[in-house]
């Protein structure tokens, strides 16, 4: 059974892997988190990891009102049951001195808490019990945000999905390069959580196939769309770090035909990007560098292109009246020039999950290049 909270391989999340199996059978133990980072999840993998995994877990979700918890805790409380307390920076001071004497007076208790990372401040500030603070601390996890651990992003896509497949029974088989792309620039506020009711979301509206990009919510699709020069200088992956020589047994891409009416060809409004960028960017009094200002009018041009056509390829070929062919080209000839580089040993192989970096599978016009990243994590059968 894995938690979603410790699927990946950033070093903080590593990290926290250590510190749950290290802390097993240790009592207390304190879970710091913001909101949808996975305490209960981690609360779960403690209690599974621990001897008392025999006994059953009570998940209490701490009120405000004073007398909660004596009110509450006594008809639960047995011998050798494990408790997760869950935002314990909810409880009056009353209710923190009562909880103190308990964890004191049962020694034989397994006591799990969650709290905010507000609570340090709280402690600081003396609006949080010191001695509880204290009691709780000596055996502490910091569970990060999503927006420090993106690089775990991918990862956690592909549990999603594959959970998701096996629950809804859905047969999606991967998720487009560009679109993991705009999953690691989104802010993820809610973190976790947020990306796991987005997945299903996806999951259940694409049934199968790949998820692309003009599949994504706008707030995730314009990351790429809005301003695709920056973009591709963030996110480009030289073709030479890939392996193109193992994945003759990914799953080809299958596109939907052409559309038989023409797409409508909408004018540029005089307010677009593109006229901003004209009477911002060419000031021929100073001088300019003609190549530059060429390409990146081009980008503008692209990227608006793309924008009006949620990321379709065909239609914004149209649009620009050029071929697709022509199009993808200049797309990934952003690609080969781009200096970032990918930690490929990060990167695993899972033939029953790839990501595609959508330039056409096996179409003969991109021979040489690669058109799958393989990507794998640890077993997730179970959720």
């Amino acid at each position: 059974m894995t938690s979603p909270a410790l699927v990946g391989s950033s070093t903080v999340i590593r990290h926290v892997q250590h510190l749950v199996h290290k802390f097993a059978d240790i009592n207390p133990v304190l879970i710091i988190g913001e909101q949808g980072t996975g305490c209960q999840g981690i609360a779960d993998a403690l209690h599974q990891q621990s001897e008392k995994f025999q006994y059953p877990l009570h998940t209490i979700t701490c009120e405000a009102r004073d007398g909660f918890l004596p009110e509450y805790l006594p008809q639960y409380l047995e011998k050798h049951h494990t408790f997760f307390l869950v935002d314990i920076i909810k409880l009056s001071v009353n209710d923190q001195k009562y909880l103190l004497e308990v964890i004191k007076k049962h020694p034989d208790y397994r006591w799990i808490v969650s709290g905010l990372p507000e609570i340090e401040t709280m402690v600081h500030n003396n609006t949080f019990d010191q001695d509880l603070y204290y009691r709780l601390a000596g055996a502490c996890i910091f569970l990060p945000p999503l927006r420090e651990r993106k690089e775990d992003i991918p990862h956690l896509i592909e549990f999603y999905i594959q959970k998701y497949n096996r629950l809804k029974s859905k047969s999606v088989k991967g998720i487009a390069q560009e679109a993991v792309f705009a999953f690691m620039e989104h802010a993820w506020n809610h973190n976790i959580a947020e990306l796991d009711n987005l997945i299903e979301r996806l999951v259940i509206l694409k049934s199968s196939g790949f998820i692309e990009v003009c599949d994504l919510p706008p707030r995730l699709r314009n990351l790429i769309t809005d301003n695709i020069n920056e973009f591709y200088e963030k996110t480009q992956i030289p073709i030479s770090t890939m392996d193109i020589t193992k994945t003759t047994h990914l799953v080809p891409l299958k596109r939907s035909p052409f559309p038989k009416e023409p797409y409508p060809t909408p004018a540029f409004e005089e307010s677009s990007h593109i006229d901003q960028f004209i009477k911002k960017e060419i000031d021929l009094g100073s001088g300019i560098d003609f190549y530059r200002v060429v390409e990146e009018f081009e980008n503008r041009l692209i990227a608006e292109a793309l924008r009006r056509t949620n990321h379709n390829k065909n239609r914004a070929a149209q649009l620009l009246s050029m071929n697709r062919t022509t199009l993808v080209e200049k797309l990934k000839k952003r690609v080969v020039s781009s200096t970032l580089k990918l930690d490929g040993a990060r990167m695993k192989r899972n033939s029953m999950f790839t990501i595609y970096d959508g330039l056409g599978g096996a179409n003969q016009e991109f021979e040489g290049a690669s058109d799958f990243l393989p990507l794998g994590i640890t077993d997730v059968s179970n959720d």
